[in-house]
């Protein structure tokens, strides 16, 4: 099960890059969730960090697709997508509060496959059901100052554990900390658990669950000093910002 997860959501997850006038390249993590509503076709968002695609000041970005070829063969396939419009305008919605941007995407058939779904995103109920909470371990995945595992393009999966208290309710604590060092690149990527326990279970019938918690934002600092401690932003942020998105939804709104 957790072996699943893990590929799966690292099948989920893309680098995505701009080269900038300044010669200067931004690099952050994105990841697909598939949203839909009852009896339509589904529809695919992007998920990032909002400062990622701000640092990006030109139309596209390059974002780093993987696919097993015909002769089962994992290959990289770059490509180009638009993030703002000609006006240079952003073509993302920005939460009002949190550092969470998403952006409508037809990503290739072979992505589509691989996306999160929106469920799996959890809310303030799942969070309190299973108590996560201090200690617990946080999985990531992101690509460190631009770079990935190998030359497929996979992302960097790294763990921490949950370094701060309490971590719910979450609109009064929007974000927790991991003691887990962040680096330019990695913002933007999942944090995910790959197995909680729901303890007010029977013994002997407890539920289990996986789910992702939410967003790696940035490094914690003190001083312009690494503190080596990741913020992690709440995924029932992350399901707002795409409930809005689809709430909005129109025919010429993918790009």
């Amino acid at each position: 099960m957790n072996d699943n997860l893990n590929l799966k959501i690292l099948n989920a997850t893309y680098k995505i890059e701009q080269g900038q006038e300044t010669g200067n390249i931004v690099s952050g993590t994105v990841w697909i969730v598939q949203l839909s509503q009852a009896g339509e076709f589904a529809r695919y968002a992007l998920v990032t960090a909002s400062h990622v695609l701000d640092m990006m000041k030109k139309q596209k970005a390059i974002i780093s697709w993987r696919k097993i070829d015909d002769n089962q063969k994992w290959v990289k396939e770059p490509s180009e997508f638009r993030i703002r419009d000609d006006n240079n305008h952003p073509l993302w919605l920005t939460h009002p509060e949190r550092d969470i941007a998403v952006i409508w995407i037809d990503p290739p058939s072979f992505a589509k496959q691989n996306a999160i779904e929106f469920d799996l995103l959890a809310d303030e109920k799942t969070i309190k059901k299973y108590n996560l909470n201090l200690g617990d371990e946080i999985i990531t995945l992101g690509f460190p100052r631009g770079l990935p595992a190998n030359g497929l393009g996979f992302a960097i999966l790294r763990s921490g554990r949950v370094a701060s208290y309490p971590v719910w309710p979450v609109r009064d604590f929007p974000s927790f900390l991991v003691d887990l060092t962040i680096f330019p690149g990695n913002s933007g990527g999942p944090a995910y658990v790959v197995e909680k326990v729901n303890k007010n279970g029977k013994f002997g019938n407890e539920e289990h669950a996986s789910f992702v918690v939410g967003l790696i934002a940035k490094q914690v600092n003190l001083n312009d000093e690494s503190l080596e401690i990741g913020l992690v932003i709440h995924s029932s942020f992350i399901r707002d910002i795409l409930l809005e998105l689809l709430s909005d939804y129109h025919d010429d709104a993918i790009v």
